[in-house]
């Protein structure tokens, strides 16, 4: 048995509504429990019911727990992370996912909890509905870094025409290194035949945190154009960097030649008419 008070309702147990069928009240009460099993059963069975009245509760338990910054935060210090929890309670939201999810999620971009604003762009970068990009793009001043790069990456799963207008500025006047990879590969999952161009771009400038996720992002595009490209940043004299082009020249073309441009370049010229869109 696994006893934890972390991550419950914040919300006070006598405010569960009495007006709910009686099997969603007792699943709610479950939500208290001491025991995480029982807690995270709940929280499964809450998600298939589909009672829009549990939403407060589970968007409560979310930002109670270990939100996504925290998490994001023990990985950039190498230490492993799992917090079942806070996922199963993100699907269950997202199975419940109505207008009044919404509303409530555009409401979170606005709370003084950090977490509670990172948790709310990532949700709604899954729902993917295009009226929260005015919201999203004004959350891109968030003071805390963690928020702005849970933005980026929820406004890169919103099909929208606009987005890549949002994301462009991003690269090229952003300060936060994080928010550069999450909105390279942002760009490139908007499809804009754009994204390649300002890719490229980024890869020759000498920040090298823009060169960086510019690679990074490139290795996902599947371009003669961008192998040519990659091929000749590996003479590039930071090592860190040759490093970010080489690991997306592998992810291109399945092939390993380490940072030894001569090798790329021979197995380029032999088969670039193997390499397609």
């Amino acid at each position: 048995m696994i006893v934890s008070t972390y991550a419950q309702p914040t919300i006070p147990k006598e405010k569960i509504p009495s007006n709910i069928p009686a099997d969603t009240k007792k699943l709610l009460e479950q939500l208290y429990s001491e025991e995480i099993d029982e807690r995270e059963e709940a929280i499964r069975a809450l998600g298939e019911a589909h009672v829009r009245e549990v939403l407060p509760f589970l968007l409560s338990i979310l930002n109670d727990g270990p939100h996504y910054c925290t998490r994001r935060s023990a990985i950039l210090q190498g230490t492993a992370w799992v917090d079942t929890t806070s996922e199963l309670c993100a699907q269950a939201i997202l199975k419940i996912a109505d207008e009044q999810t919404f509303e409530l999620l555009l409401g979170m971009l606005k709370d003084k909890d950090e977490g509670a604003r990172c948790n709310a762009a990532k949700l709604l970068g899954e729902i993917g509905d295009a009226r929260a990009i005015d919201l999203l793009l004004n959350a891109l001043q968030d003071e805390n870094s963690w928020v702005r790069e849970s933005v980026v990456e929820a406004l890169g799963k919103i099909k929208d025409p606009r987005v890549t207008d949002i994301l462009i500025p991003v690269l090229k006047d952003g300060k936060d290194s994080y928010v550069f990879e999450n909105a390279a590969i942002a760009l490139v999952k908007t499809g804009d035949p754009r994204a390649t161009d300002v890719l490229l771009d980024l890869l020759k400038q000498s920040d090298c945190a823009r060169q960086d996720a510019a690679a990074g992002a490139l290795g996902q595009i599947k371009e003669p154009r961008v192998v040519d490209a990659l091929i000749a940043a590996l003479n590039d004299k930071n090592s860190i960097s040759a490093e970010h082009v080489w690991f997306a020249l592998k992810e291109i073309t399945k092939k390993d030649f380490g940072l030894d441009q001569k090798k790329w370049q021979e197995w380029w010229n032999a088969n670039r008419v193997t390499v397609q869109h």
